[in-house]
């Protein structure tokens, strides 16, 4: 590869973070003649990768106009598969959402039935599209379980029994006549997208735990997504707190999903039910949002809320110690439950973290909407497509 050649990937690798830039600021940062980057630039510009909408001429004066990915260069399809939902997107290249949709799944325990819901959201996002389907150049897909990155197979899911061995990259392409392809975890996106809504101020290091049906978890540190050599790592939600304790739908006991996931919620209430407690926690229609909204006046409701937060704040103290993050996020809708759960975490943190971990550790809640994993699973896709 040549100097020129390096310049032009090392340019569009900032693009595809920062999303715009001067070429005084990467002359600068990176110490590069003149020169060099200002043809580097032209070509990229002639490929069509990139514009410089404010550049009028030769000179632009005292003020350096900004570099952009052009967005009219291609689109990208992503999709990510929940317990319940299907939610879709197409972006252009620069990262902007041009259509998005959702679509409610009934029976997620039949592949076939999952496969055609696919199949249809990804007509529905056609249909929408105001420019030609043509124009897709990849599609990016957010599983909710293990998964083959290398040869796109979603491996196993263990809140979706039916969604194992799926060759889902070849799945994908057949569906839509795309040539690239992506096919990584729902964690792994979610944590992307929440690193890259904080570009180009991103932290030096992100960890991200989703509070859902399932826990899950990813770490990315300087943008490097950290999935392990054999695409399992990152795995929280099957961490052992609870030795001999409930069984877990991925076959081990005492796992935090096992203990504060849907599945162990759904166990504590049947012991209260069982009982004798008066509570008005349920199973009948159970979800996370009604047992959410029961913690803030139904004291079982609040003691199990309680119970749930401080298994959840004990595995953030192992994460702190292993991987000593500048940020962590939390998404899901037991983040709903508010001061209980982050008076907990910062309650456990202080008493089982070395305080210097502590310093510059920054905990949000999650401001990103449903579509946000979907969306950074197309612009993962767009820089896999660009820059390879």
């Amino acid at each position: 590869m040549s100097r020129k050649d390096n310049i032009k990937e090392e340019l569009l690798k900032e693009l595809c973070f920062k999303q715009q830039l001067t070429r005084l600021e990467f002359i600068k940062a990176r110490g590069i003649r003149a020169a060099t980057v200002f043809s580097a630039v032209d070509e990229l510009k002639k490929d069509g990768l990139i514009c410089e909408p404010d550049r009028k001429g030769a000179k632009t004066g005292r003020k350096s106009p900004l570099l952009k990915l052009n967005a009219s260069y291609a689109c990208f399809a992503g999709l990510e598969l929940q317990y319940s939902m299907l939610t879709g997107v197409i972006i252009d290249a620069s990262g902007q959402i041009i259509t998005q949709t959702s679509l409610n799944l009934d029976d997620v325990n039949d592949t076939r039935k999952l496969t055609l819901a696919i199949d249809q959201i990804l007509l529905r996002l056609k249909t929408q599209m105001d420019c030609e389907w043509d124009k897709i150049k990849g599609i990016g897909f957010a599983d909710p379980g293990l998964v083959d990155i290398k040869n796109k197979i979603s491996l196993r899911a263990v809140n979706l029994p039916g969604w194992q061995n799926i060759e889902t990259g070849r799945v994908l392409r057949q569906m839509t006549t795309c040539q690239e392809s992506l096919v990584i975890p729902e964690t792994v996106a979610r944590t992307f997208a929440e690193y890259y809504s904080r570009c180009p101020e991103s932290p030096q290091s992100l960890f991200q735990m989703g509070l859902g049906t399932g826990i899950g978890g990813g770490f990315i540190k300087n943008g490097e997504l950290f999935i392990g050599d054999s695409y399992r790592g990152m795995e929280i939600g099957h961490i052992v707190i609870a030795p001999n304790g409930p069984l877990c739908q991925c076959g081990n006991r005492g796992c935090l999903e096992a203990v504060a996931g849907e599945a162990g919620i759904k166990r504590k209430i049947k012991e209260l039910i069982t009982n004798g407690v008066d509570t008005e926690l349920s199973l009948d229609n159970f979800s996370l949002k009604a047992f959410v909204a029961a913690a803030k006046h139904d004291r079982a409701a609040m003691m199990l809320a309680n119970e749930v937060c401080e298994s959840i704040s004990l595995s953030l103290a192992t994460v702190i110690s292993l991987l000593n993050p500048s940020t962590i996020v939390l998404s899901g809708e037991l983040t709903k439950l508010g001061k209980t759960l982050t008076n907990t975490i910062n309650r456990t943190l202080s008493t089982h973290c070395f305080p210097g971990a502590l310093e510059k550790l920054s905990i949000e809640i999650s401001q990103l909407d449903e579509y946000a994993t979907a969306k950074a699973v197309a612009i993962m896709c767009r820089n896999q497509h660009i820059l390879k």
